[in-house]
């Protein structure tokens, strides 16, 4: 996967539409978080989706580039409603498709999806690489999650 095509092809338009439609500022450490965590989360876009789970089930697992697990997909679209921001729902969600399917099979979406997911958290997003990493490893990855800091720095240098 070419990165700087990523970046200015896909993520940076995606955070330029979301400020646009609902004032949540388009930044260089926002959108270098999103892109490092799509590195991060599918190996540099050697994966769509985690291998070791059916590719329409329910069971844990990411999916698209970012790795989104369906209940967090669930979540951040909850969150994306209670704020008032239905318009990126509109802009992004594909109604004619499953949640499944908005995530695998476009490339807007999940980036959306991400971006909000770290906006709802607290902090400002760090300027350097390893406080990103350190950002993503408490709040995208978790405690749980078998990522970490280090392969993060890795995965993005």
């Amino acid at each position: 996967m070419d990165i700087h095509q990523l970046r200015h092809i896909q993520v940076k338009p995606v955070l330029k539409e979301i400020e646009d439609l609902v004032g949540i500022k388009h930044t260089k450490e926002a959108e270098d978080l999103v892109l490092e965590t799509i590195c991060q989360e599918s190996l540099k876009g050697h994966y769509i989706k985690q291998e070791a789970f059916e590719p329409f089930s329910d069971n844990r697992g990411g999916f698209s580039r970012v790795q989104i697990e369906l209940r967090s997909a669930k979540w951040i679209m909850k969150y994306i409603k209670r704020k008032g921001f239905s318009e990126l729902i509109d802009k992004f969600y594909n109604p004619k498709w499953s949640l499944q399917e908005n995530l695998l099979w476009q490339d807007a979406f999940p980036i959306m999806l991400c971006r909000l997911y770290y906006y709802s958290k607290r902090g400002a997003i760090p300027k350097d690489l390893r406080g990103r990493a350190e950002y993503w490893k408490k709040y995208y990855n978790t405690k749980f999650g078998a990522g970490t800091v280090e392969k993060y720095i890795e995965n993005n240098s």
